[in-house]
């Protein structure tokens, strides 16, 4: 072979190297699958960018003029911070070679949960009409974020339709008053149990999951939890029997028992890891968290110690300090409203005096744990109680609606009262109490009947009964012929509670409360 030949073999080899090396370190920057055209970056704060490239690769970031450099790691990654930035004009943000167009700078929400936030708009704009008129516009200042390839896109009917009810009902809710661009997460899984919406590692950082989990264990050794599934399968068989006895279907076999400990390693963290992660990092204005139908999933922990733990597990991942939770209250709805034929509280329950005997004891519990959540800095109830109620609520615009209004106040610091009446304090006065609250507005009212209902009186003997309970300026006076000296006060003791009627004059229901710490064993 001649030299020439050799030469131009080698040359050919060279110039076939360096198109592979310069096609590879140019298809080697990528953005994370949350940065795509349209997105949007929040405003006034500082904004993390990630994505991969070549090993050791060193990158400019480019955003409004201002630049930033970022250098990928052994394994590719690579982050930079920018920002912060003001709400502008839609412009370009380059990392390397790669270019995001029409970004914009305002406000990022993102919204989780289970089913009420997982559904889309579609499945209830037949009975919602004021969300179907929100859905079929276009809001150009609105711009959507959907995982599975979907990226960011603006607001159009079509996106609306299959993005998140309660989510894009509170955007548009949320725009119109801030008339800044608003950016939306959506990433929500329907039937989750909180418990596995953060992970082990938050759950033993949590001291009251940790009180939870011991006392469980305590009260459900080995033992007991095996007579149990002994006693569960026993009777499974006897219906089982009687079933192909008498040629009826036979019920299924019940599931296999599990420990605490094994629904922890079975479960834990897993929609954390699949839905929230691929978010951690990114600087958003709040989180719009609706979940509580499906509890908590472990057994033993509440719904109050596992959410909080999952509110303080998520702020230390995301390293963004305090952000605002807004959680929409649980149960959905199953009180009275001020006005049923308002289109926020449109399909609420109407008022029905109480029967001859109170509730159930024990079905006050879970309504008072999601009260309970705003003992967490930061964290906004989004009051629900005096709302359509239900599984899924089909009014998802109201839900949108009273969650911005919850975000206004919150959050954008306005002056418009989000709660009604909530306990302060009280003091017993010979044989009645006398109740003080907190968010009285603009004063206590009693409505749909011509006396307050809802509140039971309890003395030592912890047995309650029905109370009178008479407005007294901004306190409420409570008492009882059966119970000469009180010590325990309740109200909305409940989980379906049409009697009770307690509102402020801003149309705003008061909020169950108990003075006892009596537990569900009615035991300190």
């Amino acid at each position: 072979m001649s030299y020439k030949k050799v030469g131009l073999w080698q040359l050919l080899k060279i110039a076939v190297i360096s198109m592979a090396c310069g096609s590879d370190a140019h298809a080697a920057v990528r953005y994370a699958p949350l940065f795509t055209d349209h997105m949007v970056l929040q405003r006034d704060m500082r904004v993390k960018v990630w994505g991969t490239a070549a090993p050791d690769e060193n990158l400019t970031i480019n955003f409004k003029g201002q630049i930033s450099h970022a250098a990928a790691g052994k394994d590719g990654k690579w982050s930079a911070t920018i920002g912060p930035f003001k709400v502008g004009e839609p412009d370009t943000l380059t990392a390397g070679d790669q270019v995001l167009k029409d970004v914009v700078v305002g406000d990022v929400w993102l919204g989780s949960g289970q089913s009420n936030m997982a559904m889309i708009s579609s499945a209830f704009t037949k009975d919602d009409p004021a969300l179907a008129e929100a859905v079929g516009k276009s809001y150009p200042q609105i711009r959507v974020y959907q995982s599975g390839g979907r990226g960011w896109g603006a607001a159009t009917p079509e996106v609306n339709a299959n993005t998140s009810a309660l989510l894009i009902a509170f955007g548009v809710a949320l725009q119109k008053e801030i008339d800044v661009p608003v950016g939306l997460i959506f990433s929500a899984a329907s039937g989750s149990p909180s418990g596995r919406w953060l992970t082990k590692d938050m759950m033993v950082a949590s001291p009251g999951c940790l009180r939870q989990m011991e006392a469980y264990r305590i009260k459900n050794p080995p033992e007991v939890l095996e007579q149990r599934r002994a006693d569960t399968l026993a009777k499974w068989q006897q219906t089982t029997d009687a079933a192909k006895k008498n040629g009826t279907p036979a019920p299924s076999a019940p599931p296999p028992a599990i420990s605490l400990d094994q629904a922890i390693d079975l479960t834990n963290g897993d929609l954390y890891r699949t839905y929230m992660r691929p978010f951690i990092g990114f600087t958003v204005r709040g989180i719009l968290w609706d979940q509580g139908e499906s509890g908590t999933g472990l057994p033993g922990l509440d719904q109050y110690v596992v959410t909080s733990a999952l509110i303080r597990g998520w702020r230390k991942d995301w390293a963004q300090g305090d952000i605002p939770f807004l959680l929409v209250q649980k149960p959905s709805g199953l009180g009275c409203a001020w006005d049923a034929v308002d289109p926020i509280t449109r399909g609420a329950m109407p008022y029905s005096a109480p029967t001859a005997f109170p509730p159930d004891p024990q079905a006050g519990f879970f309504r008072e744990a999601h009260v309970r959540l705003i003992d967490n800095p930061a964290t906004t109830l989004v009051i629900t109680s005096d709302m359509d109620g239900m599984a899924h609520p089909l009014n998802k615009w109201g839900y949108g609606v009273r969650s911005a209004r919850a975000a206004m106040a919150a959050v954008y610091q306005r002056n418009i009262p989000i709660y009604g009446p909530m306990y302060d304090s009280h003091k017993v006065e010979g044989s009645r109490v006398r109740m003080s609250f907190k968010h009285v507005g603009s004063g206590l009212a009693i409505r749909h009947a011509d006396k307050l209902t809802g509140f039971w009186i309890a003395g030592d003997d912890r047995n309650f009964f029905w109370a009178d309970a008479v407005i007294d300026g901004d306190q409420v006076l409570v008492s009882s012929a059966q119970v000469p000296h009180p010590v325990a006060v309740r109200y909305a003791w409940g989980h379906i509670v049409p009697w009770a009627n307690l509102f402020n004059k801003d149309h705003l229901p008061a909020q169950i409360f108990r003075t006892d710490s009596w537990d569900l064993d009615g035991k300190d």
